[in-house]
C-alpha cells in the first residue's frame, strides 16, 4: 500500500509550514530519510526527509503553498503500486487542490528566511514588495528595503518649500 508522506511538526505552536523547494520530483526513487523537500515554518526551515524507500508520487502542493500539519503532501509508492492502490478516502477530488485557486486571487508566495518574515511582519511589510538579493529574502534585504523607505520619506519631508507670493 503507497505510504502516505505528510507535513511534519517541528514546534509545538506549529500549525502549518510553507513549501521552499523539492529535491526531488514525482516519479523519481527515493530512499527512506534521503531529503524530498525543504519547508519553513515561522522559526525554522528544515530538510524533510522520505518516510519510506520507493517512487514519489501524488505530489499535492507547490513550492511556495503553505500546507497544514498533518496534511498528505504526497505518496512514496512501492514497486508495482501506482495511485490507484490508495483508499478511496485518500484520493483528494482534485490532483493539487493548491493550484485550482485563480492565480489573480491568490497572494505571491515569496521565499524568505523566518527572521525576514517576523521582521517584516513586526513593521507590517508585504514581502512580495521586498527585493531578494538572492534566492531568498534575507534579514539584510528587508532591513535595507526599511532602511530605503525611510530614507524616501524623510526626503519628502525635508523638500524646500518654494516663496509664496502674497495677496494684496
Amino acid at each position: 500500500m503507497p505510504v502516505p508522506f505528510i507535513m511534519p511538526k517541528v514546534d509545538m505552536d506549529q500549525e502549518k509550514a510553507t513549501i521552499i523547494s523539492w529535491s526531488k520530483q514525482e516519479g523519481e526513487a527515493v530512499k527512506q530519510d534521503e531529503t524530498v523537500l525543504v519547508v519553513e515554518t515561522e522559526k525554522v526551515a528544515i530538510d524533510v526527509p522520505a518516510p519510506a524507500t520507493g517512487t514519489l508520487a501524488g505530489i499535492r502542493f507547490k513550492v511556495g503553498d503553505v500546507v497544514p500539519i498533518a496534511q498528505v503532501i504526497a505518496y512514496i509508492l512501492q514497486k508495482g503500486e501506482t495511485l490507484k492502490d490508495l483508499p478511496a478516502d485518500a484520493v483528494p477530488a482534485s490532483p493539487q487542490p493548491a493550484s485550482a485557486k485563480p492565480a489573480v486571487s491568490a497572494p505571491v508566495a515569496v521565499p524568505a528566511t523566518p527572521i525576514a518574515m517576523r521582521i517584516a511582519k513586526e513593521h507590517n511589510l508585504d514581502l512580495s514588495q521586498v527585493p531578494a538579493t538572492g534566492e531568498r529574502i534575507t534579514r539584510e534585504d528587508v532591513e535595507r528595503f526599511i532602511e530605503s523607505q525611510n530614507q524616501a520619506a524623510a526626503a519628502k519631508e525635508q523638500l524646500p518649500l518654494g516663496k509664496v507670493a502674497a495677496t494684496p
